[in-house]
């Protein structure tokens, strides 16, 4: 018989098989029955996502809780556990899975009215890379230093250059502006995010449709080339020799992870990361 370590693994292997298929599946341990379908909820470090859907499987909407201290983390799992079961999933796992909500924002956007679509599309306002230094682009509201969203589900009128930015800002493993994390402290004035989702971020901005798209990446990957955070996280049921480094005789274990100067530039073509720097699995 699997122990619960192992059928947890199974579960999350089972999970992202169907999502690799295009599809979402549900297993007993994961699923929580409402009123109107199904809710599950996963995790991976600084994320929490809860997906609801019908009985039938289809994802109807997303909702997230960013938690960047350890705290505030056990605090909100605690609450959530109370009423469901939460699944602990790989940083891989969890950007496959808000790649997905982002497709359902597609989907929502196409089956709304012609002139409300339009509406939603358009930035407006004239602006330039400048604005972004000062605080948010034009139409948006997760593009810039913070962000001025609700949830996940709040974007603003440019809501095709949002959702890049949004996914990026929700990334599970990032260390704060003049925060510690990870045994690694950010001196700089922007988080560090882990590199799978600055190439991540790289593949919506390249692949979306909105005109600034192309000035938001070329600002981030060019002018401010942050580092980006490098290696794999310890997972909260792996045996700890492996995800972490150990000094010398009595130091305290310290994690894998350092920061990496990635060599990506936005216009150029797509950059291979050093061994390493997109390994999060």
């Amino acid at each position: 018989m699997l122990s619960m370590t192992g059928r947890r693994r199974l579960l999350g292997l089972l999970w992202l098989a169907c999502l690799l298929a295009g599809a979402l599946c549900l297993t007993l341990d994961q699923q929580h029955q409402s009123g109107s379908g199904q809710v599950v909820t996963l995790h991976h470090q600084q994320t929490i996502l809860t997906l609801q859907m019908t009985d039938s499987g289809e994802l109807t909407r997303c909702d997230t809780i960013e938690v960047n201290y350890a705290d505030d983390e056990r605090r909100r799992l605690a609450a959530i556990r109370r009423e469901r079961p939460v699944t602990d999933v790989s940083l891989s796992h969890m950007l496959d899975t808000l790649r997905r909500c982002q497709q359902l924002d597609t989907v929502r956007r196409r089956r709304r009215p012609q002139g409300q679509a339009a509406e939603l599309t358009k930035s407006g306002d004239h602006w330039d890379a400048s604005m972004l230094l000062r605080g948010l682009v034009p139409g948006t509201k997760w593009c810039g230093l913070g962000d001025t969203a609700e949830g996940w589900n709040d974007l603003g009128t440019n809501a095709e250059l949002d959702r890049c930015c949004r996914t990026h800002d929700l990334c599970p493993v990032k260390v704060k502006a003049y925060k510690r994390r990870y045994d690694l402290f950010n001196w700089g004035v922007y988080t560090k995010s882990h590199c799978a989702c600055d190439q991540e971020f790289y593949r919506c901005l390249k692949a979306s449709s909105a005109r600034e798209a192309d000035s938001v990446g070329r600002l981030f990957f060019d002018l401010l080339q942050p580092q980006c955070v490098q290696g794999r996280v310890c997972e909260p049921d792996e045996p700890a020799d492996a995800c972490l480094e150990r000094q010398k005789a009595g130091e305290v274990a310290k994690t894998g992870l350092k920061f990496f100067d990635q060599p990506r530039r936005y216009e150029t073509a797509p950059v291979t990361v050093s061994a390493g720097a997109g390994n999060y699995d």
